[in-house]
């Protein structure tokens, strides 16, 4: 907790020196005949070109030669203020990417060869080279070519812009690329905009990302409580489907049973029917017999 107050405090007084370098100003031309209100990006060209964001959004590149003294000596104090990082889980793993990968690129890789990928129209090389340029320390001409790229909806080209806009403190820009990057359904750039907006307006993200966390864990209580319940349930479930079967399997048992009762029962009736039958052919045949010895002992006694 002390460690995120303290961190706190910190970029609070580093946004406060830094915020003045964000409020448009007029710029004048070296022979005073032209004049534009606009915020100082930074410089492009190996310092050659300012680069301005003007009132109604559009960049303008001027060649720093071609201002006044007064501009050139702001120029000059303010082009190399710290970058801004971010606070915010993605952000914060985006931004180290960014610094991570350039490193790489800058000490590995030749500017020519990315450069004529990125000429060729190859999004995955503009992004490359923006990348070199900005481990070569050209962060303008790394935006140059992240910008070039993310027009062709490389959506990493627009979050490593939308991060480095921030980092630079040019909060409409970053705001702009990071809502291409949520228009895909990123939930880390969506919550990136939280933090520009935080920024933008003076507020402390931190606060709000302790009560997100916060939501976040009593959500997760309850997602896990309610999968505990679908378990029990799942579990009654399986076993009342089971009681169930058992009692089927009885009643069938019993049915089955209760057929074999019935057919013995059957069989008994139908032997002790045909013993019958037997016994009662018997007797009905035994008279006859008797009577046919009678008739023929009579006739022998007659014939004598």
């Amino acid at each position: 907790m002390k460690k995120n107050i303290a961190l706190s405090v910190s970029l609070f007084f580093l946004f406060a020196l830094t915020v003045n370098a964000n409020e448009p100003r007029t710029w004048t031309s070296a022979d005073g005949e032209f004049k534009m209100e606009a915020k100082f990006i930074g410089v492009s060209d190996e310092g050659k070109t300012v680069v301005l964001r003007k009132i109604d959004g559009g960049i303008s590149k001027v060649p720093l030669d071609e201002l006044t003294k007064r501009d050139q000596k702001y120029v000059a104090e303010n082009k190399d203020i710290p970058l801004q990082m971010p606070l915010g889980k993605w952000s914060k793993s985006q931004f180290q990417s960014i610094q991570t990968r350039s490193k790489g690129i800058a000490e590995n890789q030749s500017e020519d060869i990315l450069k004529k990928g990125a000429e060729q129209g190859n999004a995955d090389s503009q992004v490359r080279l923006g990348l070199y340029y900005f481990g070569k320390g050209r962060q303008m001409d790394a935006m140059d070519w992240w910008e070039t790229a993310a027009k062709q909806r490389n959506v990493q080209a627009a979050s490593y812009l939308g991060i480095l806009c921030f980092a630079r403190r040019d909060y409409e820009a970053a705001n702009w690329w990071t809502l291409l990057v949520a228009d895909n359904g990123n939930a880390g750039a969506m919550e990136f905009l939280f933090e520009i907006d935080a920024a933008e307006n003076g507020r402390n993200y931190l606060d709000r990302e302790q009560k997100v966390r916060e939501a976040n864990i009593l959500q997760a209580t309850a997602q896990e409580r309610k999968k505990i319940d679908d378990q029990i349930a799942k579990v009654r479930k399986e076993k009342a489907i089971r009681e169930h079967q058992r009692k089927l399997w009885y009643a069938e048992q019993d049915e089955k049973k209760r057929r074999d009762l019935i057919e013995a029962l059957q069989a008994e009736a139908i032997i002790r029917d045909a013993d019958a039958r037997r016994t009662a052919a018997i007797e009905a045949a035994k008279p006859r017999v008797v009577r046919h010895e009678s008739e023929i002992k009579v006739t022998h006694e007659t014939k004598k």
